[in-house]
């Protein structure tokens, strides 16, 4: 063969077989071979089936090995964490629990779901989707902080007279705190008591190194106790705070309740402020410096006021149910 008048080495004629007994035929693959698929004779002409022929086809090894890492984290996240509810809308759940008020209750929750089928969006955060609060100052969620110290600033323990429990409550009202069952420690001058913790009765920090603020949400947690025969820190304690969702809510309830909101129960922790700085059980956010330093910055009333009047799905209102 001359080609611009140049002699051209005869290239070996390749037949159709030799094509069709490639032990790799490009273009085919795996996938191809158990479906069935082949070449077809009409559109192999001598430069197509040449080509075949010569072609050096590439294992796909890079893909293989990261398609496969995607899958073992796949199968290690879902094994963790769990599936959300599959749906498009939020899927609503009812069970009967022990609330903090010794009372077996008839409860709903409002999940949101995962119609990916995949874990809830608080554990994807956990593990590393982007979400801005994590990120950068959030009004919304300060303001919401802001109003939960505001609530639990007023709070004390609830003693119930059969020596079955207490738990830490806003209100003597009869709902909250029954005056028939229970008996509301509400000190007239000074903060209100907390179930289970007392500056006069913790060793470290004492209460002699200034630690111990006139306003419990700024109280911390105690490492070491001295003995004490008062009726709030020798009563058990039936609720504690528990995290749930991904806004800084927390909820002052017994740990079958929090189970049930697929909350995170914080057994050490007696109050709602010991544990919202920042977002509460989210490893990504309570690691840093809070967003809301409750001892020198102060939210506008107006942005607190916002916050109190907004009609928003994001942030509930009422976020420290007792």
């Amino acid at each position: 063969m001359v080609v611009h008048g140049q002699a051209q080495p005869e290239r070996p004629r390749v037949e159709y077989e030799d094509v069709e007994q490639l032990d790799r035929q490009a273009g085919v693959g795996l996938v191809g071979k158990m479906m069935g698929r082949h070449y077809r004779r009409s559109r192999l002409n001598t430069e197509i089936r040449f080509n075949l022929a010569d072609v050096y086809v590439h294992r796909p090894y890079f893909t293989v090995w990261v398609s496969g890492v995607q899958i073992i984290v796949f199968i290690v996240m879902l094994s963790v964490y769990g599936i959300a509810p599959i749906n498009v809308h939020n899927v609503r759940s009812e069970t009967v629990v022990l609330r903090s008020n010794m009372v077996y209750e008839t409860v709903t929750h409002d999940e949101e779901s995962n119609m990916w089928i995949g874990p809830r969006p608080r554990d994807l955060i956990l593990l590393g989707a982007k979400y801005s609060p994590c990120m950068r100052r959030d009004t919304q969620i300060e303001a919401l902080l802001s109003h939960e110290y505001e609530t639990e600033r007023g709070s004390a323990c609830c003693i119930y007279n059969d020596k079955s429990g207490c738990v830490q409550t806003i209100s003597d009202e009869n709902y909250i705190c029954s005056n028939l069952l229970a008996v509301w420690k509400k000190n007239v001058n000074g903060p209100g008591t907390v179930c289970g913790l007392d500056p006069q009765f913790c060793k470290s920090p004492s209460n002699l190194t200034g630690a111990w603020k006139g306003d419990i949400t700024r109280w911390p947690m105690c490492e070491a106790t001295r003995p004490s025969n008062a009726e709030h820190m020798t009563c058990d304690i039936i609720g504690k705070p528990c995290c749930v969702g991904v806004s800084g809510e927390c909820v002052i309830t017994s740990s079958d309740y929090c189970e049930f909101l697929h909350g995170y129960f914080q057994p050490d922790a007696f109050l709602c402020s010991q544990v919202t700085d920042g977002l509460t059980g989210l490893l990504t956010c309570n690691k840093r410096t809070s967003t809301l330093d409750k001892t020198n910055h102060k939210l506008d009333t107006r942005e607190i006021q916002k916050y109190k009047t907004r009609n928003t799905k994001q942030v509930p209102k009422k976020t420290i149910l007792y």
